[in-house]
């Protein structure tokens, strides 16, 4: 309290100070955890914006891109017909004809199995990119409720501790006055 008999607000000056010290350790915690929080979110946009830009490549349609994204199949599906067009061309065909309507098929079969596969990156990369869209909002209106909450609760802190203050206050006012008009009231009678 302070002050002669609680008199004098000066409960006013300590709530004032300890409020002062409780935001000096609070930026304090702030400054420590901002920059790192903001490395944290600085590299997950880096990647995100990576991937996005990968799986945007997809969507687009953009062969080259397309066909690196399913280079492994591309290769599996060559190394099978190039097998089968290699066993074809030492036995030959069960007939005795020729190679050439049996390599046809399966050039056919391997380029629509190429495209399906093309495709099928086209539709993923539309789903993830729907999916890294939404991450990034999600964590962009999360970060704003916290920020909201803590300014918030900041201010209603301060606010009720200059409330309890001045309540504490008022309490001990009117008990010294009770006890000066009590004696008061006892010299004079």
């Amino acid at each position: 309290m302070g002050g002669f008999l609680g008199i004098g607000n000066s409960s006013a000056k300590t709530d004032r100070k300890e409020t002062l010290k409780g935001y000096g350790e609070l930026g304090n915690v702030f400054n420590f955890a901002l920059p790192t929080a903001e490395a944290g979110v600085s590299l997950g946009q880096d990647l995100i914006g990576n991937a996005a830009n990968y799986w945007s490549k997809l969507t687009s349609g953009n062969r080259p891109a397309l066909q690196a994204a399913v280079a492994p199949e591309v290769n599996q599906a060559n190394a099978y017909t190039d097998a089968i067009k290699r066993q074809t061309a030492t036995t030959g065909t069960a007939r005795g004809g020729g190679t050439a309507g049996t390599n046809r098929e399966l050039d056919t079969a391997k380029m629509a199995e190429i495209d399906n596969l093309l495709f099928g990156a086209q539709t993923k990369g539309a789903e993830q990119e729907g999916r890294l869209g939404s991450v990034e909002t999600s964590e962009a209106l999360n970060a704003l409720g916290i920020a909201g909450n803590a300014s918030a609760n900041l201010t209603e802190i301060s606010a009720n501790s200059r409330k309890t203050s001045i309540a504490a206050n008022s309490a001990i006012q009117a008990q010294i006055g009770g006890l000066i008009e009590g004696a008061l009231m006892g010299v004079a009678a």
